[in-house]
């Protein structure tokens, strides 16, 4: 996943252990853990947890990058509740280790750069009607919080 330092002003990457997403994350609450730091998520989505929520804290000038290892709809908002993007997260076509994955990269999309310093909240949930999910859907979720150098 991408990680916070860089080397020679480039981003590098690091390995990380996958943390445990923390319930209730699937409305606003004032209590939930913000995220200041790339995180690295194992979480899950049912037909009664249809969305997970993160709350981040963004340094000015940062940048943010999620992927994750399915296809998800994220949508992005200030604290203030204002919503600054909407995507549809679907799997690359082109091989090597990110292959297959589904992500936003600032580096395409310019909503995901030069953050204001605040706190923002990231809203993902699975593609498809969650009412006719059965069983719940396991998947890694990496939100990496790039340095403005990144």
């Amino acid at each position: 996943m991408p990680a916070t330092v860089s080397s020679g002003g480039v981003p590098g990457a690091t390995c990380a252990t996958p943390v445990a997403e923390v319930e209730p994350n699937d409305r606003s609450v004032t209590r939930r853990a913000v995220v200041s730091r790339s995180t690295l998520y194992q979480a899950s989505l049912s037909a009664d947890d249809v969305e997970d929520r993160h709350a981040l804290r963004m340094p000015a000038g940062s940048a943010l990058y999620v992927e994750s290892t399915i296809p998800l709809d994220a949508r992005l908002f200030r604290a203030s509740g204002v919503e600054l993007g909407r995507w549809t997260m679907r799997p690359t076509s082109w091989g090597g280790p990110l292959g297959g994955s589904a992500r936003l990269d600032p580096a395409t999309i310019g909503a995901l750069r030069e953050f204001t310093a605040d706190d923002y909240l990231l809203c993902v949930r699975a593609l498809g009607d969650p009412a006719s999910r059965r069983e719940p859907v396991s998947y890694t979720l990496a939100l990496g919080v790039l340095p403005r150098s990144w």
